[in-house]
């Protein structure tokens, strides 16, 4: 969302990270994940899905690769914890998972896996890994984590609101069920319009 000034916090965290005049890398803020150079799980979902529509919407061809570059680190994060999300990929293993990264990187996956299908042979073999890696996590999330209980006040538990921080250890986090939900529809070959940019 837009603060005043038109500024998004995106960008003026961008900011903090960056020296204006230079450009160059000045420090790495703090934030969820285990430590400042660590790979804090849900912002890799959002480096991915992110990247990903960002490449829809402009055509921008270094947005794909980004989006593809996050992807194949996170199918490698993923695939040696049996495709559950760890809080942090690159943090010393202490047994906590994040529920909805997962469910925000399946989503990604998927999307990823659309955009790059007709690209050649590259592009095949990519959306096929994308595409398996997604419904990976789907499945392994679904086991640990999911409760198809209506007296819960959410479906995927496991949450977690940041490495340190132990009050939301195991949480339905809101955002794991929306993309839980977009993930099946894009399985079932249904896009949500809001983000396809039409109705």
């Amino acid at each position: 969302m837009p603060e005043k000034g038109g500024r998004c916090r995106a960008r003026l965290r961008m900011a903090e990270m960056m020296i204006a005049e230079s450009g160059a890398l000045k420090e790495y803020p703090e934030g969820q994940g285990y430590a400042p150079e660590s790979s804090w799980s849900r912002g890799q979902g959002w480096i991915l899905y992110g990247f990903t529509n960002a490449f829809r919407h402009t055509g921008k061809r270094e947005y794909l690769e980004t989006a593809r570059r996050s992807a194949h680190c996170c199918i490698s994060a993923l695939s040696i914890r049996d495709w559950l999300p760890a809080v942090d990929f690159r943090a010393p293993w202490d047994g906590r998972y994040d529920s909805a990264a997962g469910m925000i990187l399946a989503g990604g996956l998927l999307e990823l896996g659309s955009a790059v299908r007709d690209e050649g042979p590259l592009g095949e073999y990519d959306a096929e890994l994308f595409e398996t890696a997604a419904k990976r996590i789907l499945i392994a999330c679904d086991t640990a984590f999911n409760h198809w209980d209506a007296e819960t006040d959410g479906i995927v538990s496991g949450g977690s609101l940041r490495c340190h921080d132990d009050r939301m250890a195991g949480a339905s986090i809101i955002c794991g069920d929306y993309y839980l939900a977009e993930a099946v529809l894009k399985l079932k070959g249904c896009y949500l319009p809001v983000w396809r940019g039409g109705a």
